[in-house]
C-alpha cells in the first residue's frame, strides 16, 4: 500500500481484508509506516479480515440467541442431512458429498440466487437431491435457531446495524450480491484497490434476471458434474 493510504487513516478507521495474511501485511506494513515517521509510539486502526468483523457484528446484535454455526459444524449437519435421506441410499461419499452440497448453498446464499431458479430443472435427479437437502438443512436451522456464515450478511441488514465509524474494505476484485446490499444499507465503506493487476474476467448480461439464470446454469452444471463422480 502508499503511504498516502496510510496517511489517510484515523485511529477510529475499521479496515477489513480479503484473508488474514492481508490483515497481518497492513498490520506490518503500517507499523514500517510509523518507523519511518520517527514515531516511536502511535495507536493502531483496527484491521481484520471481513469474516471476523462479520461475526462481530453478529454477536453484538444477536438479541434472539441465535448460534452461529462454524465451517466444521456447518459440514458435520449437512453430512446428517444428507445420511438421513433416502435419496442417499447409493451414496458412497457422504462426506464428501457433504461438502459440495454446503458449497452450493453457500454459494446461493451469497449471490442471492432463489431456489425457484432450480424449480425447472427438479425432474432431474441430481437438482431433487440438492433441493430436498436444502429443505431439510432449512428445516434444522430453523428447530434449532441456528444461522451458517453465509447468511451473515443477510442477518446484519435485517437487524439494521448501526456503525458510524468509516470502513475501509481492501484486497477484493469484487462482492457478491449479499455484501453489496450490506455496503449499500452502511453507506460510509471506502473500497480501496491493492496496487497489484485484477485477474477478474466478467461477462456483461443484459439484467438482473439473466444474471440470476446464468448463475443457476452454471451452478446446475457444476452439481451436476461432481455429483456424477461422488455418485459412482
Amino acid at each position: 500500500m502508499s503511504h498516502g493510504f496510510f496517511q489517510s487513516l484515523s485511529t477510529d478507521d475499521i479496515i477489513l481484508t480479503a484473508n488474514s495474511r492481508l490483515s497481518l501485511y497492513l498490520h506490518d506494513a503500517y507499523d514500517q509506516f510509523q518507523h519511518q515517521q520517527h514515531k516511536t509510539a502511535w495507536s493502531t486502526p483496527q484491521i481484520l479480515p471481513l469474516q471476523n468483523w462479520l461475526q462481530q457484528q453478529f454477536y453484538q446484535y444477536n438479541f434472539d440467541g441465535q448460534i452461529l454455526l462454524d465451517a466444521f459444524q456447518e459440514h458435520c449437519l449437512w453430512q446428517q442431512v444428507i445420511e438421513e435421506s433416502k435419496l442417499a441410499l447409493n451414496v458412497m461419499h457422504p462426506t464428501q458429498l457433504a461438502e459440495l452440497v454446503q458449497e452450493a448453498w453457500n454459494l446461493l446464499t451469497l449471490w442471492q440466487v432463489p431456489l425457484s431458479e432450480l424449480s425447472p430443472f427438479q425432474e432431474q435427479h441430481e437438482v431433487n437431491c440438492l433441493l430436498t437437502w436444502f429443505s431439510h438443512f432449512q428445516k434444522k436451522l430453523l428447530q434449532k435457531n441456528l444461522m451458517t456464515a453465509s447468511e451473515l450478511p443477510e442477518k446484519l441488514l435485517a437487524k439494521k446495524i448501526h456503525i458510524t465509524k468509516r470502513i475501509i474494505v481492501v484486497g477484493f476484485d469484487d462482492f457478491n450480491p449479499a455484501l453489496k446490499k450490506l455496503w449499500a444499507y452502511l453507506k460510509n465503506i471506502d473500497i480501496q484497490n491493492l496496487d497489484t493487476p485484477s485477474q477478474v474476467a466478467r461477462i456483461i448480461l443484459e439484467d438482473t434476471d439473466s444474471e440470476l439464470h446464468t448463475m443457476a446454469r452454471w451452478i446446475k452444471k457444476q452439481w451436476q458434474k461432481l455429483f456424477s463422480a461422488y455418485m459412482n
